[in-house]
């Protein structure tokens, strides 16, 4: 924010200006440090004064309002010489100026069109073209021709300035012009079939995307002039932004792909045999060592077979395969006895003593998770003040 015109906030030298109060409130010194104000807040009782409880609510907003006031080095400076009404000239100038400032931007700057376009992992693997259809606003062809009379109200400018008046303060501010909807021309047709006297109207254009191999995400394509038409300036760009969709099978790291390959427990015991169905059309089989054992944490590489890289032809990044491995429901007795003689080197539950408490597994209960979960709980009482103070009950 630019340095404050204090000269915008001096009163009427007859009229004398009340700078002590705010002091008053808080029981400190004019010339108190930031310091010696902070720990007056903390201390003092109208800190306790939650209008919630029945106390003064107009008490408890002077109080904090003079705090907001006081340890602030500008408002401070402001309030010393020109008391309450400086500082409310002073707000009401900021919120105006960021308002001002905020739509004079949106007026001057170049204005861009973005659509987006849905694309599936595969496209981005392969490339090619793809047609995107978006709501384009174009100059009426009936109109655009017909009206060079300047608009009676902005003379043909498409803005108009406001001037308000707030307590000692004109604050200026930019708008559309609302008679000619900021094009600076008298709308004259306003029976117009094609745009109902709008002046512009909107149609479906068509356009055609060349999706470069290994495409990312958020990518995104520039047309120059294909955007919207204005009147008398050139057209909007076009910025296609590439939002590529989540694939079932496939997830992407950069110029990796990952692969969830599931498996039965026999498979993961035994050797890995399984098709995926690559983005490159192709049917492939994966199988690992014989007498190799997949465990739940296993990955697998596969070099060559991820995504393109961007830019660069013939070159890809490599294919991870994850493992999920699927175990049955249950075994019989027989079916268990026969694992344990295959599996006996690796039992970890032979020495188990004797006289050990016992509990039977049972299912997981996620809402009973919750019950308990809460009974346990430490809560958190934190003051979320404007500052963090320790007051007695009232």
């Amino acid at each position: 924010m630019e340095k404050i015109n204090e000269s915008k906030f001096k009163s009427n030298s007859k009229i004398e200006i009340n700078n002590t109060k705010y002091y008053e409130i808080l029981g400190v010194d004019k010339d108190a440090t930031f310091e010696q104000i902070k720990r007056a807040f903390r201390r003092s009782p109208f800190i306790c004064l939650h209008p919630g409880k029945g106390h003064d609510l107009e008490k408890y907003k002077e109080f904090i309002n003079a705090y907001e006031v006081l340890k602030d080095e500008e408002k401070r400076n402001i309030y010393d010489k020109y008391g309450e009404e400086g500082v409310k000239a002073y707000r009401l100038k900021n919120e105006f100026d960021y308002s001002f400032d905020f739509l004079s931007s949106s007026f001057n700057k170049n204005t861009e069109k973005k659509v987006k376009l849905h694309i599936a992992l595969q496209d981005s693997y392969n490339g090619g073209y793809k047609e995107l259809e978006y709501d384009r606003l174009i100059l009426c062809p009936k109109c655009k021709d017909k009206s060079n009379i300047k608009c009676p109200k902005c003379s043909k400018e498409g803005k108009i300035i406001k001037i308000r008046k707030i307590a000692k303060l004109s604050i200026k501010s930019e708008e559309q012009c609302d008679e000619c909807n900021g094009l600076g021309i008298k709308l004259e047709n306003k029976n117009c079939e094609e745009c109902g006297g709008n002046f512009m109207k909107v149609v479906k254009r068509k356009i055609k995307i060349n999706l470069d191999k290994g495409v990312s995400d958020g990518h995104i394509y520039k047309f120059v002039g294909e955007g919207d038409e204005h009147y008398k300036k050139p057209a909007d760009d076009l910025k296609v932004i590439i939002k590529i969709e989540n694939n079932e099978n496939f997830i992407r790291k950069g110029a990796d792909l990952f692969y969830k390959c599931k498996i039965s427990l026999l498979e993961a015991l035994t050797g890995v045999k399984s098709v995926i169905n690559h983005f490159n059309g192709k049917q492939i089989l994966i199988y690992s060592n014989p007498g190799e054992v997949i465990k739940p944490t296993t990955i697998k590489t596969i070099e060559g077979l991820g995504m393109p890289f961007f830019n660069l032809q013939n070159k890809y990044g490599n294919l991870y395969i994850n493992f999920e491995i699927i175990f049955p429901d249950k075994i019989s007795d027989k079916e268990s006895k026969k694992l344990e003689g295959i599996f006996k080197n690796i039992n970890t539950s032979e020495n188990i003593p004797d006289n050990i408490e016992k509990y039977l597994l049972k299912d997981y209960d996620d809402s009973k998770v919750d019950a308990s979960y809460k009974f346990g709980e430490n809560e958190n009482n934190e003051n979320k003040g404007i500052e963090e103070v320790n007051c007695e009950h009232q």
